[in-house]
């Protein structure tokens, strides 16, 4: 009985969750879709967009028998260490560079939001997204990196 309970409140949350991302995604679309406009840190479509996407990683993905159990995929202090984990091995050696050389940008959340900016801005999100989410093989290496098993640990 708790375990169904617990399995309707995690369904509950993901689709909030998911709703919420959708929204944001869809006000972006309108903001910046087919326009010169450049999305930048300060515009509050761009901020939700952010905070939205941190919050589906907070959530993580089901583990174990019981579905109630959550591995988030990032940890509280660094909400998107899975989400640029997985964007950069997405990247290619010189888009890499590229972020990496930002002067004003120095821990994960920062790179990941950067990246999200220039792929609202580059009309490159949805390209990028269907290439992370069709590679399983890079989720799972991501997924023990960011449990802290590191590769090979058996996590």
């Amino acid at each position: 009985m708790m375990a169904g309970m617990a399995d309707h409140s995690n369904a509950v949350t993901r689709n909030a969750l998911q709703e919420r991302l959708l929204s944001a995604v869809k006000e972006c679309q309108k903001r910046f879709g087919g326009k010169q406009e450049v999305a930048t840190e300060d515009d509050e479509a761009v901020i939700t967009l952010c905070a939205e996407w941190e919050a589906i990683m907070m959530h993580g993905l089901p583990c174990g028998k019981g579905k109630a159990r959550r591995i988030p995929l990032a940890k509280p202090k660094d909400t998107v260490l899975g989400f640029w984990a997985v964007v950069k091995e997405n990247l290619s050696q010189s888009e890499l560079e590229r972020f990496q050389s930002l002067q004003h940008v120095n821990t994960d959340i920062g790179y990941g939001r950067a990246w999200l900016r220039s792929s609202i801005n580059e009309r490159s999100l949805e390209n990028y997204l269907q290439q992370i989410l069709s590679n399983i093989t890079l989720l799972k290496y991501v997924l023990l990196l960011t449990l802290g098993g590191g590769v090979g640990s058996g996590v």
